[in-house]
């Protein structure tokens, strides 16, 4: 379904869980992982789909491989494999958050081109057009009406990160909010009842990513806000050493800071994760525990309690070593950022994040 490859592409010590009460028989919040396996093999698969179906109710695919761009602007077929991922639809009684994006891996210009495989160079004459070219909207529109007739999900996100473009690309901004702006409004024409959003970087949202501007993320994100329906966040803590270890109890009080200054929006997470071990990314050491993580799941989960999220997602349900050792280059140094962000061992042992997760799973959802 999803090519994280094109998230590799483009990119502790130990401490004690607290003890949380857990009085509620209920929570407000779904739960779900995105579709990505801990390997290219029947057995990986089948260990994914199992884990959607046991393990959650929700599954969050993302499109990650780029947009089939002179097909959306022509209105021709997509390829058998893109529709495949397109139509996927998650177990009985679980809902779905289905993500798609404009931007490249690296959050710095255009997402490259889906033909009959992904990841490929951006055709003309979409090669070098600015995101507010006719063109690109017309195709980028396309593009997202065609996903959500196709996947009808019960949250629509038509943009992953695209802070991070704001930091790294600040030029391509506004033209970037022109083809947010217009692709929201399409969506909402066409279907109004529809939920759509983007995601949002925290570490960069909140300045704590390498020379970023935490004034100017908020200013701009609470500005793209009036074309969204949630406020929606992707949350990696252990990626950026000024986040403290361990994580403090208010850490995610930002989330709801946030969603009252856009004006009381519902709340979610899109993507998030934790590393269990320490690792190292070339010359670079991140950090982490299974307490550490278990700590960070418990917090996470008690503020989606509190403040009413409407979803919570874990990036990878499992380990991946195995996916990462078959990479190579850079791409192998920094999938190890997010190897051991799973909730199980690859070998399908519960960490003890995952009885967090599970805890909070057996209390019954109360809401959509």
């Amino acid at each position: 379904m999803i090519d994280r490859r094109a998230v590799l592409a483009g990119l502790g010590a130990s401490i004690a869980a607290p003890a949380f009460a857990q009085p509620a028989s209920t929570r407000p919040f779904r739960m779900g992982v995105t579709l990505w396996p801990p390997d290219l093999t029947n057995e990986a698969i089948a260990m994914l789909v199992r884990f959607i179906a046991e393990e959650c109710d929700m599954a969050a695919p993302m499109i990650l491989g780029g947009v089939p761009w002179p097909q959306s602007l022509a209105g021709e077929p997509y390829s058998a494999r893109l529709n495949g991922d397109l139509a996927y639809r998650p177990p009985a009684g679980h809902k779905l958050l289905f993500s798609i994006g404009a931007l490249n891996a690296v959050r710095t210009g255009m997402a490259p081109h889906w033909a009959e495989t992904d990841n490929q160079p951006i055709p003309a004459p979409f090669a070098g057009l600015a995101f507010d070219d006719a063109r690109v909207v017309r195709a980028y529109t396309n593009f997202a009406l065609r996903a959500y007739e196709a996947s009808r999900p019960d949250w629509f996100i038509i943009g992953i990160e695209p802070n991070i473009l704001l930091a790294s690309t600040p030029a391509a901004w506004p033209a970037y909010k022109t083809l947010h702006r217009r692709t929201y409004e399409a969506v909402k024409e066409r279907y109004p009842q529809a939920r759509v959003c983007f995601s949002i970087s925290a570490l960069h949202l909140l300045g704590l990513s390498t020379g970023v501007d935490a004034a100017q993320q908020r200013r701009e994100m609470l500005d793209l806000m009036r074309w969204s329906d949630m406020a929606v966040f992707s949350i990696y803590p252990h990626t950026s050493w000024d986040v403290p270890r361990p994580l403090p109890a208010d850490f995610f009080d930002f989330v709801r800071d946030f969603a009252e200054a856009a004006g009381g929006k519902p709340i979610g997470v899109s993507e998030s994760g934790y590393t269990s071990r320490n690792v190292m990314v070339g010359l670079i050491p991140l950090f982490g525990s299974p307490a550490g993580q278990a700590r960070y799941m418990e917090l996470l989960l008690a503020a989606a309690e509190r403040d009413r999220y409407a979803f919570v997602v874990n990036f990878t349900p499992y380990d991946y070593e195995r996916l990462t050792r078959r990479l190579s280059g850079d791409i192998r140094t920094l999938a190890w950022i997010w190897t051991y962000c799973g909730l199980m061992r690859s070998n399908g042992r519960a960490k003890p994040a995952m009885e967090v997760w599970r805890r909070y799973l057996a209390r019954r959802v109360t809401a959509s």
